[in-house]
């Protein structure tokens, strides 16, 4: 059994997505109580209605999984559940108090039901439990951004940024922030353009996030008619 399993490893790691998630539900069906297995077919599979039911799956074989739950409420996420992420980012939580993923889908579930406050604390929270990652840094600078504390969400930003230097994302949305801010005191057309091309450089140029920030030209006046509404992006 577990040659079987690394072969089907190996041949995921040289096929695309669909041959693999392919491949691990295959397997699955000869060895359905295989907790592992239902891990890379989650991993692989990009469908949100499948990844759903693989969730559900792999918690019906292993239910004390924070990890499933996390990636259940990212799923639901996705598909506009915010009450039921919430619920199981929360289950997520108690079954291990001190994860830091958890409190990220957390505050993204909040973030989605409106409660802005309940985000910010529950990123934060993720953030003492791990710095390193910069995943949940620039989430709360979204946090932040949409509650128009404009320097606070810029810190954030930057300090994802910090954490991952290669990541594309925080350079794409720290751009978006000086581009389109509607507080003229935080617009800076200079330093947007900067991070824009930093983005697009880091990106191999397909980040569709910062592609329009580095077309534009530098005049304030027309990125002022542009304001920050919002919005949300995942790695």
């Amino acid at each position: 059994m577990k040659q079987e399993f690394k072969r089907c490893l190996g041949w995921s790691l040289t096929v695309n997505e669909v041959d693999a998630s392919a491949l691990f539900k295959r397997a699955l069906i000869d060895h359905p109580r295989d907790f592992w297995l239902h891990l890379h077919a989650l991993r692989w599979t990009t469908d949100r209605e499948a990844r759903a039911g693989l969730a559900l799956a792999a918690l019906a074989v292993r239910p004390q999984s924070a990890g499933v739950y996390c990636s259940l409420a990212w799923n639901l996420q996705d598909r506009g559940d915010w009450r039921g992420a919430l619920a199981a980012a929360e289950r997520a939580i108690e079954i291990n108090p001190n994860y830091s993923e958890g409190y990220v889908e957390r505050g993204l579930a909040l973030r989605g039901k409106k409660d802005l406050p309940g985000a910010a604390a529950a990123l934060k929270r993720a953030i003492e439990l791990e710095p390193g990652p910069g995943w949940a840094r620039y989430c709360l600078g979204e946090v932040f951004q949409q509650q128009g504390r404009y320097a606070e969400a810029e810190q954030a930003y930057l300090g994802a940024i910090q954490a991952q230097p290669a990541s594309s994302s925080a350079y794409a949305l720290l751009a978006w922030l000086l581009a389109t801010c509607p507080d003229d005191k935080a617009r800076d057309g200079k330093r947007a353009l900067e991070y824009a091309t930093t983005a697009c450089e880091r990106s191999g140029w397909k980040d569709p996030w910062c592609r329009p920030v580095s077309g534009w030209s530098s005049s304030l006046p027309f990125w002022s008619r542009t304001p920050f509404t919002g919005g949300g992006l995942r790695p």
